[in-house]
C-alpha cells in the first residue's frame, strides 16, 4: 500500500508501517480520531515549537492555544494532550498533581 508523504495517514502511521509489517491495521474510526487530534493539536504543536527546549507546562500551554482557538475545557484540552502523546507526536515528561504537567514536542505534525 502506498502512502502519499503529504496525507495525514503518511504522519500517523509512516515508519510504523515499515518497521511493523506485521502489525495489525488501525480501524477506520481510531484512525479518523488520530488525524482529527493531530489536525486541532496544530496550535499545540506551534506554541510547543516556539517555546524554549519545545517544551511547556500544560496550564501556560492552554492559555496560549486559547488565544488562538477557543478550548472549552481543560479536561477536554488534557485529552487532546494525552491523545497526542499516546501516538508519540508529544511526550508528559513530568507529572504534575494539579494537572500542571510538563509536555515536550518530539516531532510535528
Amino acid at each position: 500500500m502506498k502512502i502519499d508523504k503529504f496525507s495525514m495517514d503518511y504522519v500517523v502511521s509512516g515508519s510504523q508501517q515499515s518497521n511493523a509489517p506485521n502489525q495489525a491495521p488501525v480501524p477506520p474510526a481510531e484512525a479518523a480520531l488520530n488525524e482529527a487530534t493531530i489536525l486541532f493539536g496544530q496550535p499545540i504543536f506551534t506554541q510547543l515549537s516556539q517555546s524554549p527546549n519545545k517544551e511547556m507546562r500544560l496550564h501556560d500551554l492552554i492559555e496560549k492555544v486559547n488565544r488562538d482557538r477557543p478550548v472549552s475545557s481543560f479536561e477536554e484540552f488534557q485529552g487532546v494532550i494525552n491523545r497526542l502523546a499516546s501516538l508519540g507526536l508529544i511526550a508528559i515528561v513530568e507529572r504534575d498533581l494539579r494537572g500542571n504537567h510538563l509536555v515536550r514536542l518530539l516531532k510535528s505534525a
